[in-house]
């Protein structure tokens, strides 16, 4: 291993670090060429006891792909590894792909086997933080969100990452408009980041860390919200809105606002019966 590469235990990650490991780059041959996106690790629970983790995404990002590759960063012991990663091939016969079941939601699932089943080819582990419902704001606390929240997200705008550590692009932003309102009569929000090609599904997150605003004034310590994932967003000298590009060679793709349309987690979280249902009636799930 390179005397660059750094190994860092799970145990002293502040949260801005574990987002970092909830996120994978997600790249897709067409017949038109390769394609690049974002994904994320996603916890479903089946029961009290039981629960499925996978790899969220949108669908257009895999729409039409004969060869779908996941990077994957290495778990030795109670650490990650921050190297260049680790490619795989993600297969029908590895994985169980599920989309979501309204059309419009442009939301697919890809079951994996238990990651504490899955070895890399050195042998090593899939380091990966899941994120899970428990961290989506329910109803009290949406209503308490101010119009113009800081928000992060994070994944791989025009398939950017730091290569030699396997580390995605983070940014921030804020809310365009008020996450308590559905955006144009849908279960979605706007945010003041733009949806470069590459970054589609990509995470969006409300993390504080020291204080932040509350209708009674501040609140101190610290706040982690799962928002959505990004989708796409409206383009200049395209057709407007677009799911964000994949095809990074792309030569009809416009210039993106500097705005990103995201589908609210409640939405993204009705996958889970159906997810569920379809791994009993592959016997996945017993």
């Amino acid at each position: 291993m390179s005397p660059a590469h750094k190994i860092r235990p799970f145990d002293k990650m502040a949260i801005s670090e574990q987002i970092l490991l909830g996120t994978v780059q997600i790249s897709v041959t067409k017949q038109n060429g390769l394609h690049t996106g974002t994904g994320y690790f996603l916890k479903l629970d089946v029961d009290k006891d039981r629960f499925v983790v996978g790899i969220a995404t949108n669908k257009h990002v895999l729409a039409g792909g004969s060869r779908v590759q996941v990077r994957f960063r290495r778990r030795v012991d109670q650490s990650v590894v921050y190297d260049e990663g680790v490619w795989l091939d993600i297969t029908p016969d590895t994985a169980t792909f599920v989309d979501h079941p309204k059309q419009d939601i442009d939301v697919t699932f890809i079951a994996l086997p238990a990651l504490e089943d899955v070895r890399l080819p050195d042998g090593s582990l899939i380091a990966a933080m899941p994120f899970e419902s428990a961290l989506a704001p329910d109803a009290k606390t949406i209503e308490s969100l101010n119009v113009l929240e800081d928000v992060v997200m994070v994944g791989h705008p025009i398939g950017l990452s730091d290569l030699q550590n396997g580390v995605p692009i983070v940014r921030r932003g804020t809310l365009a408009t008020p996450y308590w309102l559905d955006f144009n009569g849908s279960p979605q929000f706007a945010i003041d980041i733009p949806a470069f090609w590459g970054s589609s599904g990509s995470p969006v997150f409300i993390l504080n860390e020291g204080s932040w605003r509350i209708p009674e004034g501040i609140s101190m310590g610290t706040r982690f919200l799962w928002l959505g994932m990004l989708w796409g967003g409206p383009q200049i000298g395209g057709k407007s809105p677009l799911p964000a590009p994949t095809w990074l060679d792309d030569p009809n793709k416009g210039l993106p606002v500097n705005i990103g349309y995201c589908i609210k987690t409640s939405a993204i979280l009705e996958i889970r019966p159906h997810v569920i249902a379809v791994l009993i009636s592959q016997g996945r799930i017993p």
